[in-house]
């Protein structure tokens, strides 16, 4: 299973893989506020952006739902309901990374356990998806503490 249509962005700074990831579900769910209205509403740091601050997307009524000790079954229900799920990782050992560790965010757009891939879309890399082993995936995943987000539009109120 993976969401078609999904349009891929780059961070534009260093510190900035969560504004790209944010940048990308926001496109995906039609809603477009400009990278640097973005980095502020987010409040970007110079180092990096916590993944706490994905809740402020609730003042353009977003609902976030967001944790820690995620199972990895949150992305393919998720991914059922066409929604992506941004996931904050470790890229330890990832082979697309090399040798570089860095913390990071991703936004998982498919995964298929028959095959035990997972696709994510990585701000730092021009190519998008990337497929990679859902044991590589989740060994980076364990080291952020299984960090993720879902973003989706807040439903009107009868």
């Amino acid at each position: 299973m993976l969401l078609s249509n999904f349009t891929h962005s780059r961070q534009r700074h260093r510190s900035d893989c969560l504004i790209a990831c944010a940048e990308m579900v926001l496109n995906y769910l039609g809603i477009d506020i400009g990278y640097s209205r973005l980095r502020e509403l987010l409040r970007a740091g110079e180092l990096f952006t916590p993944f706490s601050h994905l809740s402020r997307l609730e003042i353009l009524g977003m609902t976030i739902v967001s944790g820690d000790l995620g199972q990895s079954t949150i992305f393919e229900s998720n991914i059922a309901n066409g929604l992506p799920v941004i996931a904050g990782v470790r890229t330890l050992n990832w082979q697309h990374w090399g040798k570089l560790t860095t913390e990071h965010a991703v936004v998982v757009v498919g995964i298929d356990r028959e095959r035990d891939v997972i696709y994510i879309h990585d701000p730092y890399f021009t190519a998008a998806p990337i497929e990679m082993s859902l044991i590589e995936f989740m060994i980076g995943w364990e080291e952020k503490d299984r960090q993720y987000a879902v973003i989706r539009l807040t439903p009107p109120e009868d």
